[in-house]
């Protein structure tokens, strides 16, 4: 049994903080009464590491409370690993732009589109520019 103070200290996460997730129901309520009885269990300190873990890995809270309400699905991909394993690819459509998309997400029918339409854009730019 801990109190919010020591709940703090071993979960990282300050009082303000522990308070704010039982507020938007990440984390369970204290158990006992309302007043100087309430305490936390190890379930509460899990359920921290678990929010803790999950945020490092760039999971947003509104995640977060849908796979601790068992809504979504635990995963386990780290945010790194993702970030090294996603492969983008560049087409440089003048000097001055870029698009970059994840590969093979585009044909080469796609990239001429957005060419034309971003060629057509600078074109009008300095049609208007000139009146």
């Amino acid at each position: 049994m801990y109190n919010i103070q020591t709940l703090a200290d071993l979960s990282g996460f300050t009082r303000r903080t522990i308070r704010y997730y039982i507020q938007k129901q990440l984390l369970p309520p204290p158990k006992g009464d309302s007043s100087r009885g309430s305490f936390y269990t190890d379930e509460h300190l899990k359920v921290l590491k678990d929010i803790h873990k999950w945020s490092e890995q760039g999971i947003p809270l509104l995640q977060i409370k849908n796979i601790l309400s068992g809504k979504a699905l635990v995963t386990d991909t780290d945010c790194k690993t993702l970030v090294q394993t996603t492969r983008w690819e560049r087409f440089q459509v003048a000097e001055f732009v870029e698009v970059h998309f994840r590969e093979k997400a585009l044909d080469a029918s796609d990239l001429k589109k957005i060419e034309t339409f971003i060629l057509d854009l600078v074109q009008n730019k300095k049609g208007d520019g000139d009146a």
